[in-house]
Formats: C-alpha cells, structure tokens, sequence
C-alpha cells in the first residue's frame, strides 16, 4: 500500500507538479527521476517509507537486496504503467538526472539502452561539464572488449565469417574513423595497437609446435578462409580464424584511411637494413621504430614458421634444425629485447626462400593499398581537416536528405519539461557541434554480442542538455 511520502513522490506524474519540483524541490525531482528509470530497466519499484528517506542512487538500486529492498515501501507494476503520462518517455530520466548533476547516474541508466549515440553524447556532456574523460574511456572499452566480443562471436558461425567479419571491419573501423575526425582523438591507431596486441597475445596461447592431428601445411595467415556450415573448429582453429579476423580488420583500418601504402614503404625501409630485397620503390624515410605493420609482419612469420617447423619435425625432415632456427629467432622472452632484434635474427639466417615469405605478404598488403578513400590523402593529424569535409561532410548530406520520418536533432519529448526549468548550461560552439555530430551523423557501432540491452533509442540530442556559448 503505498503511503503519504509515496503519494506525495507520485504527485510527479503530473508534468506541472515535475517541473515545479524541478525548480523548488530538485532532490524530489531526482527521486521521481530514479523511480522512472527503475520502472524501465525493470527494477523493483521502491518509495520512501518516511520523509526522512531518499530513494537509493541507481548505482545502489541495482544491488539492493531483498532485505535491503523491505525497509522502503513500494508500488505496483502496473499501477504505474497505467498512471505515467504519454509525454513521459524513457529520455525523461536522463534528462532529470543530467540536468540536476547527476550524469553518472544519467550514464548508467542509458547504458542499458541499445543507443550507442546517446551514451557516447551523454559522456561527451559529462566531460565539458565535469572535466572527466569518459568518452575516452568508453571508447577504449569498445576498442577492447566490445570487439573482441564481436569477434568471439563469429567463431560460433563459421559459416557466416565472410559476411559477419565485412559487417564488423566497416562499422567498427568507420565508428572509429569518425570519432577520431570529429574529435580529434586517435582512436584509429589505438584499434590497430589493441588488434595487434590481441594478436600477439592469441598467438602465445598457441602450443609451440602443431598437433599432429592438423592438417598441414596450410595457407598463410592472410589467404582467405572458407567454412561449410558443419565445421566444427578445434581450438587450434579457433585461435586462427580470430587471427585472421583481427589481421583482416587491422587491413581494413589501413585502406580505409588510405595509410596501407606508406606504412607499408615505412616498413620495408626499415627490413631493408637487413635484406636489400625490401628497398621500397618509393622509398621513404627510414627509421628504427617498430610500427603495427611490422608487428604483424612478424606474428604472420611466426605462424609461417610454426607451420614449417611442425611439417619438419613430423616428416624427419633433414631441414628440421634449419627450419625449428628461424622459428625460434622470431621468439622472444626477453621483454626488455630490442623490437627489431627477432628480425636482425631472423634475416641473419633467412635464405632468399624464407625472405620470399615477406615479400610475398607485403605484395599481398599493396594490392591491397588501392581499396580505401582513394581521393583523399593519408590520413593523419595534417589531414584531419581534409578528411572533416570529405567523411563529415557527407555524412550531414545523407541526414539532411533522409526522408522526414527520420529522428531530427530539433524534436524532443521533452520540450514541455525543457522550456520551463531555466535557462540551459552553456558549452563552447565547438563541443556542441560535436554531441551534435554524435547525436545525429555518427554511424554509430552496434554489435549483435552485446546481449542484455534493451532494444530501444532514447534519441537524446544536445539541446536535452545544454546550448551553445
């Protein structure tokens, strides 16, 4: 039965007694936010038990047990349901606790929504406003396990690889591409680190030597992989088809940013050292950094090499020893070890036979160089400006020229609350643009792994929140 305190708190379900509570009474205003917000995620529905009480944050809602839960009072279901107005959505929490200083509590709640757009915007606002640096965060999560989720998931359908990885190198690459333009982060080249150290870290779970269960020899790495609907992959296989899945996205971020061809000039000036083979025929500046491509080139070898020394070892081969020497110069437990020493070892012993195997995947890279944005220039931080107009440019194109049904950034369902609780936080022109690109523009990554969300858009927009200075 819900009592005085409780009835007072729903007194909010009238648009007029939520916006006056806004403005005199701003913590009730929250409660009445936090009550909403558990009616959508499907929390139990709590109430102050006295006057002395607040309801919990979300944070604490979402742990409360059921013992914890018994000293409030609480309401029904549909009770609820059936009294909430038509102008109340599932924005108007996020909006209440943004507006009222609670944006962590706003971020959590729009969590658990399948708006990718909302809660990287929400964020976005949280740190102009709080100096925090949750975009940055959130992105990285998505760089890490958000694509590994994705990738994991394609080893439950083998059969569906070559549409589901397609799907996963354009929106994941182009998501990036566009935040790292937009706000001048670079996200792009912390995918490709993190692809690589996944990469590296996939390989080490391998034994070393194959299992002579496996049949040997195989294509190299990047040659394409073909599944039947009934492939049942050992683990063996499994480690493969996520290395060719992160090399095959890792190619993509370079092509698509049109960086394939002079990191791939970059790299071979530098393994020119060491065979003169390699000299690129636009030659570039040479240096001793060790770049991703170069990372991968050698977690390719060594899978070339890993191969060679299992058939070797298996056959008796006179060669064995020759072969098991190159495999392990490409190895290193030396964590303080020069990135460039395991080739300086490698090309010590390499015959023109085992320097074919790079320039073989280094051809195979430059057929490659001519898939991307061809009319555009490499991009990097002296381009980014070329590439705003390019791919941000477009992109407003296509939304201004989307038929009407589609969502605009100057709707909302709740203009009725927002134009009578004040005047709005201001932020710089410049950020503003930017949760205006994300709101609207931004193609925003979503993944089929990413279970549990609640398959619904809350379209909050930057005028939820704040106005340009």
């Amino acid at each position: 039965m819900t009592n005085r305190v409780g009835l007072a708190l729903l007194r909010l379900l009238s648009p007029q007694e939520l916006i006056e509570a806004f403005l005199k009474h701003r913590e009730k205003a929250v409660d009445f936010a936090r009550l909403l917000s558990a009616f959508y995620l499907d929390f139990p529905l709590l109430l102050p038990s006295d006057d002395s009480v607040r309801l919990p944050t979300l944070f604490a809602w979402s742990e409360l047990s059921a013992q914890d839960a018994s000293s409030y009072a609480s309401i029904d279901r549909s009770e609820l349901a059936a009294r909430l107005p038509t102008c109340y959505s599932p924005k108007l929490p996020t909006v209440i606790l943004a507006r009222a200083g609670f944006v962590l509590e706003a971020i959590l709640y729009t969590d658990h929504f399948a708006d990718r757009r909302s809660t990287v915007m929400l964020r976005m606002y949280g740190d102009i406003n709080y100096g925090l640096t949750l975009t940055k965060q959130y992105c990285s999560d998505l760089i890490s396990d958000t694509l590994s989720r994705s990738i994991n998931a394609i080893v439950g359908a083998p059969a569906h690889y070559e549409t589901t990885i397609e799907r996963i190198e354009e929106n994941v690459v182009q998501s990036l591409l566009e935040l790292d333009i937009v706000t001048n982060e670079p996200y792009i080249v912390r995918l490709e680190t993190q692809i690589i150290n996944k990469m590296e870290f996939l390989f080490a779970q391998l034994n070393v030597l194959v299992r002579e269960e496996h049949l040997l020899p195989r294509p190299p790495l990047y040659c394409k992989h073909m599944f039947t609907a009934s492939d049942s992959l050992s683990e063996e296989e499994v480690i493969h088809l996520k290395l060719h899945a992160y090399l095959r996205l890792f190619i993509h971020s370079l092509t698509k940013t049109n960086r394939l061809e002079d990191e791939l000039n970059k790299t071979l000036s530098v393994l020119a050292q060491y065979d003169f083979v390699f000299q690129s025929a636009k030659p570039s500046l040479q240096s001793n950094l060790v770049s991703n491509l170069m990372r991968l080139i050698l977690v390719v070898l060594r899978l070339i090499y890993r191969d060679e020394s299992s058939v070797a070892a298996k056959t008796k081969s006179k060669k064995s020893s020759d072969i098991l020497q190159l495999y392990q110069s490409l190895l290193t437990d030396d964590e303080n070890e020069s990135d460039l020493k395991p080739f300086e070892r490698f090309f010590a012993l390499a015959r023109e036979t085992d320097a074919a195997h790079v320039r073989l995947f280094s051809e195979w890279l430059r057929s490659k160089a001519n898939h991307g944005n061809s009319n555009l220039q490499p991009y990097d931080r002296t381009t980014r400006e070329m590439w705003y107009e390019s791919v941000i440019g477009s992109l407003a194109a296509q939304h201004h020229s989307a038929p009407l049904s589609t969502p605009r950034a100057d709707t909302s369902d709740c203009l009725w609350l927002l134009s009578k609780i004040g005047e709005d936080v201001k932020v710089d022109t410049r950020r503003f643009d930017q949760m205006l690109f994300v709101s609207d523009y931004w193609t925003a990554y979503q993944s089929s792994a990413e279970g549990g969300l609640i398959t619904l858009r809350l379209h909050l927009t930057p005028g939820d929140l704040c106005a340009p200075r």
